[in-house]
C-alpha cells in the first residue's frame, strides 16, 4: 500500500514539480514507514518550494529533533521564521529549541515575541514564566502583559495572561472577570476563575458563575462536567446528574459524560 502511495506522488512530482505538497505528502508516507532521512529530504525539498510553509517548516524541525540535531531543527525554524516574522507559534519553537541549546536570553526575546503575536498561547506564558524566573528578568513579563492590556484591551486573553502572572488572588479574580466582561462566552475565563474559588473552597461562588453564563442551562460540555462535579461535590448529586442530562440529550456524542452521568446514578442508587 505505501508502495502504491509512494508511485501515486512520484507521478504528481513530475507533473507538477512546483507543487510542494506533493514532496511533503511523501515525506508523510516514507515517515509512516520510519524512513526519517528520506521525510527530511522531501521536507527540505517542500520547502525550497515554498520557504514560508509554516507547517511543513515546524514538521521538519521536529524530525531533526528526533535526531538529536537540535541546531538544524532551530535553524529551520529560524529561516521560515525570516519569512513570517510574526507567527507566534515559529517563536515558540524557536524559543524551544533555544531553550534546549541553552541560549536563555535569546529565547526570552523569541517568547515575548510569541506572545505578543499569539496572545492565547498558554505554553508560552509557562515558559515565559519560567525564563524570567531563571534570568531574574520578571519585568519583562510584567512590561508585556501592561502593553498588550493597552493595546488590546478588549481581547479576553489578554487579562488571562495577566490574570496567569500574578500571584495575587483579587488580582487574579478581577482580571478573570475582566476577561469575561471582554468576551462572554470565553470557556477559559469562566474554568480558571472556578478553579479560583473552589481551591479556597467558595463552591458556592463557583456554581454560581457557571449559572450565570449567556449559554443558560445549556453550558458547553466541560463547564457543565465542571459545574456538575461541583454539585455534586456540595451534596446536590440529583441536580448535578439532570444538568448532565440535559447537556446529552443535546449532544449525545460525549461518551466519557454518559459514564460520568452513570457513576452519579450510581452514587444516588446506594444512598
Amino acid at each position: 500500500m505505501l508502495d502504491r502511495a509512494i508511485d501515486i506522488l512520484n507521478q504528481g512530482q513530475k507533473k507538477f514539480p512546483l507543487v510542494p505538497r506533493m514532496f511533503s505528502e511523501q515525506a508523510d508516507v516514507f515517515l509512516a514507514n520510519g524512513d526519517i532521512d528520506s521525510a527530511i529530504t522531501l521536507n527540505k525539498k517542500a520547502l525550497s518550494i515554498n520557504p514560508a510553509w509554516d507547517t511543513v517548516a515546524k514538521g521538519l524541525s521536529e524530525l531533526y529533533e528526533k535526531k538529536g540535531e537540535v541546531e538544524s531543527a532551530l535553524e529551520v525554524i529560524q529561516e521560515c521564521l525570516s519569512r513570517n516574522a510574526q507567527n507566534g507559534v515559529l517563536h515558540g519553537y524557536c524559543t524551544d529549541y533555544l531553550i534546549k541549546l541553552g541560549r536563555k536570553q535569546e529565547a526570552l526575546t523569541h517568547i515575548v515575541e510569541a506572545i505578543r503575536f499569539y496572545t492565547d498561547y498558554a505554553w508560552g506564558w509557562e515558559r515565559l514564566q519560567e525564563l524570567c524566573d531563571e534570568l531574574n528578568e520578571h519585568s519583562v513579563a510584567e512590561n508585556l502583559s501592561n502593553d498588550l492590556t493597552k493595546q488590546q484591551p478588549h481581547l479576553a486573553a489578554t487579562w488571562r495572561f495577566k490574570s496567569f502572572l500574578t500571584n495575587d488572588r483579587e488580582h487574579r479574580i478581577r482580571y478573570l472577570k475582566e476577561a469575561i466582561n471582554c468576551d462572554p462566552m470565553d470557556q477559559s475565563s469562566y474554568s480558571q476563575l472556578a478553579s479560583i474559588y473552589t481551591r479556597q473552597g467558595e463552591f458556592k461562588e463557583a456554581i454560581e458563575l457557571y449559572s450565570n453564563t449567556p449559554w443558560g442551562e445549556l453550558l458547553p460540555i466541560g463547564l457543565a462536567k465542571s459545574k456538575a462535579e461541583l454539585l455534586v461535590s456540595t451534596g446536590q448529586s440529583e441536580q448535578g446528574a439532570e444538568l448532565l442530562w440535559t447537556i446529552l440529550r443535546n449532544q449525545p456524542e460525549h461518551v466519557q459524560t454518559w459514564r460520568h452521568l452513570y457513576d452519579i446514578y450510581e452514587q444516588l442508587a446506594e444512598k
